[in-house]
């Protein structure tokens, strides 16, 4: 069976639609059609529903799919190593990352790396921490930027400790203190920042800092856009609490503060321990970059 088609049905998979993938990969919607109809004829059944919502995999398509990703996958590695044998510097990185850290780390890492490796190309896939670990462990992407990890099948490297802090509308009673205690926030309306679907409850920083804390908030909006959070308050409608190298340019009428007891959330990057070179460079330069331009 023939790679191209395995990475044809891959992408297929990832846009959810022929004619998306065709743009990418540069083919005809008929090429990629014709593509699909052969993988399915050589393996005797459908691998995906095609319905007027769009594709779906079938159940046969999502067990057949984990293995071509394997293939795939391995395939990277086997020519990056063949190249790194070479002393040539290509691949294809795919990295994992959630809001803050694309917003305020990756401009930079990406810039020192592609001028130190400019053959290596990147992908970048933006989800929340339960998305990213389980890319990395079905083999979606090569590495990510984790918080707390359940799995042992990773392998991870620690970046950074940053503090979690407060935010409240600038006028508000509590902006002209020092710190906000667990009782003021009982008392206020409060926009709890969305990650995953807790299936792993040490995803959750704040959830879990209220629990071990015994804090019962009056939850009004659950929010995965860490930015849309912050215009919530300067909205006064409510207050939340988000890492604090998201609250740097907080709009002029929008204030952050401590917590009455330190929240902080842990930021490491996580790959499986069978890596292809370009991830091993990748994460050994984000380590450093993160040591360079912070003092833990």
């Amino acid at each position: 069976m023939s790679l191209v088609k395995y990475e044809i049905f891959s992408k297929v998979v990832e846009r959810g639609s022929l004619t998306k993938a065709g743009e990418e990969m540069n083919l005809t919607q008929s090429a990629v059609s014709h593509a699909i109809n052969g993988l399915e004829a050589e393996f005797g059944f459908s691998l995906l529903n095609r319905g007027r919502s769009g594709l779906t995999l079938t159940v046969n398509g999502e067990s057949i799919l984990a293995y071509i990703h394997e293939i795939l996958n391995i395939n990277e590695k086997m020519n990056q190593e063949a190249n790194a044998i070479q002393g040539l510097e290509i691949g294809t990185i795919r990295i994992g990352t959630f809001t803050s850290v694309s917003s305020h780390w990756l401009p930079s890492i990406f810039k020192e790396f592609k001028s130190a490796y400019p053959r290596i190309t990147i992908e970048v896939y933006e989800g929340d921490y339960e998305e990213i670990e389980d890319w990395i462990i079905s083999g979606k992407i090569d590495c990510g930027f984790v918080n707390q990890v359940r799995s042992e099948l990773l392998d991870v490297v620690f970046l950074k400790q940053e503090k979690l802090l407060s935010i409240v509308p600038e006028n508000h009673p509590i902006s002209q203190q020092d710190n906000v205690l667990f009782d003021q926030i009982e008392q206020e309306l409060f926009i709890m920042p969305r990650y995953g679907s807790y299936k792993y409850e040490g995803y959750h920083d704040v959830k879990r800092f209220f629990k071990a804390n015994k804090v019962k908030a009056n939850v009004v909006f659950e929010l995965l856009d860490d930015y849309a959070i912050i215009s919530m308050v300067q909205n006064k409608l409510g207050i939340s609490i988000l890492p604090q190298m998201l609250l740097t340019n907080l709009p002029p009428d929008v204030k952050s503060l401590d917590l009455e007891k330190d929240c902080h959330r842990t930021i490491s990057i996580a790959a499986n321990f069978d890596k292809s070179p370009a991830t091993r460079k990748f994460i050994d330069h984000v380590t450093q970059w993160v040591a360079t331009n912070y003092i833990s």
